[in-house]
């Protein structure tokens, strides 16, 4: 199972009730979701877990919408929304009534996200334990994506700035000024430090991490079958 970084950090309780139910917790930043579970054959599962009071608190801030738009964008999984704790704490501590609770968790629903209680963080858990089980037993190595796939078309100008943007720190802007400069994203990546020093945004230290990355050897390590 892969746990997001943040997910992993702020719920040991979670990561010590995987791993003693045999579960191997890899830890990545994820782009959307908090927990990655592997299939051995279809769709992989991704869940994003949220307390009641997490709930409150991004609905707040509105980044709730968000969230849920990112992980149901990605056609290579199914989408899970793991609600922790009862909703009755909403209304508790909330100007929220209970008409407006269960108007927000159907909107959830009409994100095409399956949708799943759990009373406790012992409870989660154990489900998401047994889950990983139950659709990794037979899982081979298998590498899963670390970007979000675009589901258009794109033209040729798009892609060359998608390739560019995934190298460290470069933000869209900053590989629009790449390639309007070098033209090609081969030149981009077969530049000098001086050529990249040229281009406003890249100082030295962002270009010394570009070249580490551009220079790294290759050397992944496959993950355990049990889990």
């Amino acid at each position: 199972m892969v746990m997001d970084s943040k997910e992993h950090s702020k719920n040991p309780q979670i990561v010590q009730s995987l791993q003693a139910q045999g579960i191997t917790v890899e830890v990545h930043s994820l782009k959307a979701g908090d927990y990655w579970i592997p299939a051995p054959e279809g769709k992989d599962l991704l869940i994003e877990r949220k307390t009641a009071f997490d709930l409150i608190h991004t609905l707040r801030e509105n980044r709730l919408w968000d969230q849920l738009k990112a992980i149901a964008s990605l056609p290579e999984v199914r989408p899970v929304f793991l609600l922790e704790g009862s909703p009755t704490i909403i209304r508790k501590f909330s100007s929220w009534n209970e008409s407006s609770i269960t108007q927000i968790l159907w909107a959830i629903h009409d994100f095409n996200i399956n949708f799943m209680f759990s009373p406790s963080r012992n409870w989660t858990g154990i489900s998401l334990a047994q889950k990983c089980k139950s659709m990794c037993a037979e899982k081979k190595y298998r590498i899963y994506p670390l970007r979000v796939k675009v589901k258009r078309d794109m033209s040729d100008d798009e892609w060359a700035r998608y390739i560019v943007e995934g190298l460290p720190n470069t933000s869209g802007v900053l590989s629009d000024r790449l390639l309007r400069e070098l033209k090609t994203p081969l030149n981009v990546f077969n530049a000098s430090p001086e050529e990249l020093s040229k281009i406003e945004g890249f100082g030295p230290k962002k270009i010394e991490r570009i070249r580490q990355v551009l220079n790294h050897e290759y050397q992944p390590k496959e993950k355990k079958k049990e889990g």
